[in-house]
């Protein structure tokens, strides 16, 4: 009876295996992802005027990557406001989110057609 729990498993992976190497091949997949991953990060880097902090933005919340991110003046207040910072950070946010989610449903719609 192991056997056969092992045998399943092993027949699993190799199907799993065989379907991910049929979507690196797949010329419609590769063409999307490496689309979507050229607009995302070029939109990203427009958005937030400085790359170094999106990881930052998608890691945090607003109200600590606004104190992370933001710089101070010499009387210690901010350079610039909440408001401001938390309209970049919901931009970006939803950009991600859009381009996780299109990926997503892409990997769904391949999966359907080549079944």
């Amino acid at each position: 009876m192991q056997e056969n729990f092992i045998q399943g498993i092993i027949a699993i992976a190799r199907d799993l295996k065989l379907f991910f190497l049929s979507l690196l091949v797949n010329k419609l997949f590769m063409g999307f992802l490496v689309g979507i991953v050229m607009t995302v990060l070029l939109v990203g880097f427009l958005l937030s005027k400085n790359p170094r902090h999106i990881p930052m933005i998608l890691r945090y919340s607003s109200a600590e990557s606004f104190q992370r991110i933001s710089e101070r003046n010499s009387n210690g207040t901010f350079d610039k406001s909440f408001s401001q910072f938390g309209k970049i950070y919901s931009q970006i946010r939803a950009l991600f989110l859009i381009a996780f989610t299109s990926f997503c449903l892409m990997i769904v719609v391949i999966a359907f057609k080549q079944s």
